[in-house]
């Protein structure tokens, strides 16, 4: 019964015998052809002069790749005047002529060389058992021949990149039918105009604002419809967004660093110190550090009204430490190194009382702290004495880690502004109010980019003049610019709000 579900009886074969060899399944079957066509005179014979094998590969069975052991019952041609005297049985159901795999095993291999190419597709055919080159993969995808297909009524248009960063051809893509419709070699206007030309029939063009598809298009379509690529424009107020921040790095320092003392605050994180006995004496006070002297030499010339770059010259010092400096009233606390003596801790008041005690042998101590039920190493005990010989006392942190400084670059802000909270955390939305609270052109371009993006989501056509306006008298250089190149494609933008066409849809990505 399986037999007859992997082979039918259209195959024109009868399995003798199926074994299991190595990593694959051998199938031996025959021809059961009783009559075949000559190839040549198109003559019926009946007569078999013999058989011979073939042994092409069909779809795997469980797991197992199969290799057909075939044997073809090759025929007399009985017409005198034909040159051909034998001729073998075809299997037009199964297997080509000369062909090395099943029809079937043939079209999956294509279906995945088409879907993700040679090397992947090598790949995965492997898992599959499926297993054939990427080489061979690619040369049965480039021998399907090319489908005409008809001028598309809407075409999508955009780039494409043969070498990232370096060469770009375009891709011209059927927006109803959702597929790709021909690829040019560059993404010049005269390419793309002349491709119009001879493709007449296109009402609706979805491009992007760059000038080559604008040009192109009109000289190329002139009565279409061009509509801006909504996906485009919202890149276009990402990139409006930077540039508005790139203004701005002392606000997002700010900003980043008062949400972690906020932050701080809010944990309550304190250090726990364990204080020397008064009566062993007092320990004698910590000298500044270099770190501390060197700020306080900076600040003392910048009081004398001596410039960043001539303070960094004569301390030797690097510019952007001396311009972190400039902007500070006192040196950062560092936050103390964690001590490695945690198995020590539980036990740290008695081993700071055995010390000011007059005991500081640390192999008694060890063996004291051991009696009391210590388990750690002898080297914990060592370096927590070496601290105390030191400087009197024992600091050690609480458990939970250091808050650091969040990560506020400039990428990272746009992310904030133009996102709703519905799609941040907790801590990015303090981030960005904070932004917000420090600078109010910043607070007004994020309200702008948020209308721009609801307008453009919502294709809320008619709240561009509006949009235009309020952009245009927010003061902001960027926007006011990007408020020009807008009217500048207004049409275009106005129809991307009216369409539900655009080069961004899922289709595209296939």
């Amino acid at each position: 019964m399986l037999e007859k579900i992997l082979w039918p009886t259209e195959f024109k074969l009868r399995v003798e015998w199926i074994d299991l060899c190595e990593d694959r399944l051998i199938v031996s079957a025959c021809g059961t052809q009783e009559q075949a066509i000559c190839p040549d005179c198109r003559a019926l014979s009946e007569r078999i002069n013999s058989y011979y094998c073939r042994r092409p590969n069909d779809l795997p069975c469980g797991g197992y790749p199969i290799q057909l052991h075939l044997s073809v019952p090759r025929f007399f041609c009985d017409n005198e005047n034909c040159p051909r005297r034998t001729f073998a049985a075809p299997f037009p159901e199964m297997l080509p002529r000369y062909a090395h795999r099943t029809r079937r095993l043939a079209t999956q291999q294509e279906g995945i060389g088409h879907a993700i190419g040679g090397e992947a597709g090598c790949r995965l055919t492997r898992l599959l058992g499926l297993a054939t080159s990427a080489d061979t993969l690619l040369g049965m995808v480039r021998s399907v021949p090319e489908t005409e297909t008809d001028t598309p009524r809407v075409l999508g248009v955009d780039d494409w990149a043969k070498r990232k960063g370096q060469r770009y051809g375009t891709i011209l893509v059927d927006l109803e039918k959702r597929r790709v419709v021909d690829l040019l070699d560059d993404r010049s206007a005269d390419s793309f105009s002349d491709w119009l030309k001879k493709h007449p029939g296109v009402e609706i063009i979805a491009r992007d604002r760059g000038a080559e598809y604008i040009e192109g298009a009109t000289t190329g379509a002139p009565d279409a419809i061009q509509i801006a690529d909504r996906f485009h424009l919202l890149q276009n107020l990402v990139a409006v967004l930077k540039r508005v921040l790139d203004k701005q790095p002392k606000t997002l320092r700010q900003a980043a660093r008062e949400v972690r003392n906020d932050l701080l605050e809010e944990a309550g994180r304190s250090q726990e110190t364990v204080e020397p006995d008064p009566i062993a004496g007092q320990v004698d006070k910590k000298p500044p550090s270099l770190h501390e002297l060197r700020f306080d030499e900076v600040k003392a010339y910048q009081r004398q009204d001596w410039s960043q770059m001539a303070i960094a010259r004569y301390l030797d010092l690097d510019r952007r430490t001396v311009s972190k400096y400039f902007e500070l009233d006192r040196l950062p606390d560092r936050a103390p190194v964690p001590q490695s003596t945690s198995t020590v801790t539980p036990y740290l008041a008695y081993l700071t009382q055995r010390w000011y005690e007059g005991c500081q042998n640390i192999k008694q101590l060890h063996d004291e702290l051991t009696a009391k039920g210590f388990t750690g190493h002898y080297s914990s005990v060592w370096r927590t004495a070496k601290q105390l010989l030191a400087t009197g006392q024992v600091s050690y942190s609480s458990p939970t880690p250091a808050v650091p400084i969040p990560n506020l670059s400039v990428t990272t802000a746009v992310w904030l502004l133009i996102h709703p909270d519905d799609r941040l955390d907790e801590l990015e939305c303090k981030l960005r109010d904070k932004l917000c609270t420090l600078s109010e052109e910043i607070r007004t371009a994020r309200t702008l980019a948020l209308d721009f993006r609801e307008m453009i989501r919502e294709r809320l056509a008619e709240r561009l003049d509006t949009w235009l306006q309020a952009a245009e008298q927010s003061g902001i250089q960027p926007f006011k610019n990007f408020v020009v190149s807008l009217r500048r494609d207004y049409e275009a933008i106005k129809a991307a709000l009216l369409y539900p066409w655009s080069t961004g849809q899922p289709s595209m990505s296939g």
